[in-house]
């Protein structure tokens, strides 16, 4: 039997819907396992099926069967039968339900229902902030982390056996072997930066990028972000500090070979005007987008992404970077917030099946010494949450007399691959990142 989504005084409600649930459990007991990690109590509309439900997860574990008498006496212990509908209404439960075979089917409908309640709420909550005066930007924000509890709510949990696991495992093995040799993730452009990290940047992974100041992060992120695009992926990125004025000229620069002063002063020669030129030919073609925006908080940035992704098909996003992102507490400590910002930065990136690059500001140290993980701010947070951390070093100090310098790219952490160390080159004028001669 279909079960019907009915409503009532404005509210979704499917009553049919929850009473079938819970007569398939008292019909398949071993259902509730599963059931448990897919529904929880407060989904239920009505109170008796919310008292019924959260009595039976209790007893889940205790009574290797499950049956209508063992229920009405577990809810009469607790001075709870009346509230729960009384004996009678728990004898009705099984009868409209042939079978508990459509159990995900019920359960489906009761996680719907009770997310658009919840959709509900926050409409009614907006209209009384908006009344309240109080700040667009806040209100905003507020609502936006209440539909990323709903969705996270209403998505299930996936419980596979084994035998499905393995057979998705060999599936994919088998096909590394078919494909051997060719990339893994969305390239670097680098062969040495590849080659480190199996192939480049991979899908659902949050890769952290950190450097002292002036040491380069941000072209090396301009860097990937071309030369991924260049390779054909649609390649975004999040601004928190440059703007887009100070970021073109950047990307001029490192694909020309025209120095950013020469671009900005307008003091070029033939050749160089050339080249030009032909870079923003070039660059314009490329699948390359920039978002820019100070000032704003996580939910916001991940916002941004969601967007990129959803109506320009993004494939990667680099952001620029962690510090810059606005907090919205006032009583927490920076490194605490920091592991909320990557927590819900790899959160997206899974949830959008794309890497997602994130620059880092390193504590400034000693100047010649190689930088560690234990150099960010928060380390141990945001070690926890990235699949990968690439840390930048060498001498902030120009040398107009050696036009390259010589940067040391670190490998500090790789989820499932390994750690270590290899040099490229860094043409200062230029903000341009090379393999190492």
């Amino acid at each position: 039997m279909e079960a019907k989504i009915i409503q009532t005084s404005g509210d979704f409600i499917d009553r049919d819907a929850e009473k079938a649930f819970l007569g398939a459990l008292l019909m398949d007991w071993n259902a509730m396992g599963e059931a448990s990690s897919k529904i929880h109590p407060e989904d239920f509309f009505y109170g008796c099926n919310k008292l019924i439900y959260a009595t039976m997860q209790s007893l889940y574990g205790k009574v290797p069967q499950l049956d209508l008498v063992i229920l009405v006496d577990e809810l009469r212990k607790q001075n709870l039968l009346e509230q729960a509908g009384g004996a009678a209404y728990l004898a009705c439960l099984t009868e409209q339900v042939p079978s508990s075979k459509n159990i995900n089917h019920y359960i489906k409908n009761i996680k719907e229902c009770k997310a658009n309640r919840d959709v509900k709420d926050i409409s009614g909550e907006i209209s009384e902030s908006l009344a309240s005066k109080i700040p667009t930007k806040d209100i905003i924000e507020q609502a936006k982390k209440r539909l990323n509890d709903i969705e996270a709510n209403s998505s299930e949990v996936q419980i596979i056996s084994s035998s499905e696991l393995l057979c998705e495992a060999n599936e994919r093995i088998k096909y590394n072997i078919e494909t051997q040799g060719e990339p893994r993730g969305i390239s670097t452009g680098f062969d040495r930066f590849d080659e480190m990290l199996g192939g480049g940047f991979r899908r659902k992974h949050l890769i952290i990028i950190g450097a002292r100041p002036s040491i380069g992060k941000t072209a090396m992120a301009l860097n990937l972000l071309e030369n991924s695009a260049a390779k054909g992926y649609k390649s975004g990125f999040v601004s928190l500090e440059m703007t887009t004025e100070e970021l073109s000229n950047r990307l001029i620069s490192q694909s020309s070979g025209v120095p950013a002063d020469k671009l900005i002063s307008g003091f070029m020669s033939d050749s160089q005007i050339d080249r030009w030129a032909k870079a923003s030919d070039y660059l314009a073609k490329l699948p390359l987008f920039i978002a820019e925006k100070h000032g704003i908080g996580i939910s916001e940035v991940c916002g941004i992404i969601r967007s990129m992704v959803f109506k320009l098909g993004i494939e990667i996003v680099y952001i620029d970077y962690l510090g810059l992102i606005r907090s919205g507490r006032t009583n927490m400590p920076q490194w605490q917030e920091f592991g909320l910002f990557t927590e819900a930065l790899r959160d997206t990136a899974i949830a959008l099946n794309i890497p997602v690059v994130l620059l880092c500001q390193l504590n400034r140290g000693a100047e010649d010494e190689e930088p560690s993980l234990a150099n960010i701010k928060g380390s141990g947070e945001i070690e926890q949450h990235a699949d990968e951390v690439i840390l930048l070093h060498g001498k902030r100090e120009f040398d107009p007399t050696n036009p390259i310098a010589e940067r040391t790219i670190i490998i500090s952490k790789q989820r499932n691959g390994i750690t270590g160390r290899f040099k490229m080159d860094y043409v200062c004028a230029l903000t341009k990142f090379k393999d190492a001669a």
